[in-house]
């Protein structure tokens, strides 16, 4: 198993990597803001250190009032919309 997690959008122009080991945290959403986002019953949210993030595309970002009232930003792909 390779030391870093990998991904891309849909179609391709926006990748991200980090060391495994970086990840300080990860947790289920449930609240209803993730469910309709993701489409099921939670979204999975890593926390990562930004230094050991690294990107290359650009990422277009939505901000709405969560359940709880407080905003929350979603980042996705400007050419094919996936998060």
């Amino acid at each position: 198993m390779s030391d870093k997690a990998t991904g891309e959008c849909l179609c391709g122009d926006y990748h991200y990597e980090f060391p495994r080991e970086a990840v300080i945290s990860g947790h289920h959403c449930h609240c209803k803001d993730c469910q309709k986002m993701t489409g099921s019953g939670k979204a999975t949210i890593l926390m990562v250190p930004t230094e050991l993030l690294q990107t290359r595309g650009e990422l277009k970002t939505f901000t709405v009032t969560g359940t709880d009232g407080n905003h929350v930003t979603r980042g996705f792909c400007p050419n094919c919309g996936s998060q």
